[in-house]
């Protein structure tokens, strides 16, 4: 990893940790004149590939790069079981186009070699968190990239339709952030109840 890391997470298990941090692009030149594209792009983000997700193994200290290609993962989340992670992956929209859009995607922790999508990526998802079974994921976002009321979704893993578990509230869900109210979502231990 290149920078600065998002919220590391411990695995279950305990044996392995999961990052979001930026990836360096290999053959930035720094006294060279920087090229925006997109909008939204900024100079800061110039020198690195995108924020992708790594696993570290505790024991060994072995960091295996999980994602690739041009996009930001959101802070990752591991299956209830330790055996797959869940992030939010937003893809840059066309030039000239501030929307871009992200969807939620899994992948195996011991053989990352193919990235599964959940619910699907027309719209803006992140934070993530798993029910208790590992059979859904929940997340806050909506189902179009452009501005409104962020939702809590629940999205199963085998691909059924989205459910908006505020659909009938006319509120924000807010995830939180420096003096703002909000949380990333999580579920109690029995499945119960959805708490943001």
């Amino acid at each position: 990893p290149a920078g600065r890391t998002r919220r590391p997470v411990w695995s279950p298990t305990g044996t392995a940790i999961a990052v979001a941090a930026p990836s360096s692009v290999a053959d930035f030149d720094p006294a060279a004149p920087v090229v925006i594209e997109r909008i939204g792009e900024m100079l800061g983000t110039a020198a690195h590939a995108g924020t992708h997700l790594y696993v570290v193994d505790v024991a060994g200290g072995r960091i295996r790069r999980i994602t690739d290609g041009d996009g930001d993962v959101s802070t990752p989340t591991w299956s209830p079981d330790g055996s797959r992670l869940a992030v939010g992956l937003r893809r840059p929209g066309p030039q000239f186009n501030p929307e871009a859009t992200s969807g939620a995607v899994v992948v195996d922790a011991a053989e990352p070699t193919v990235l599964v999508p959940v619910g699907d990526d027309k719209g803006v998802v992140e934070p993530i968190c798993w029910t208790p079974d590992g059979k859904s994921l929940l997340a806050v976002g909506r189902s179009t990239p452009t501005p409104g009321n962020l939702r809590l979704l629940r999205m199963s893993i085998d691909g059924a339709a989205i459910e908006d578990l505020t659909a009938q509230h006319d509120r924000n869900v807010m995830t939180g952030a420096p003096a703002y109210p909000g949380g990333r979502p999580a579920v109690l231990a029995d499945g119960s109840a959805a708490v943001v």
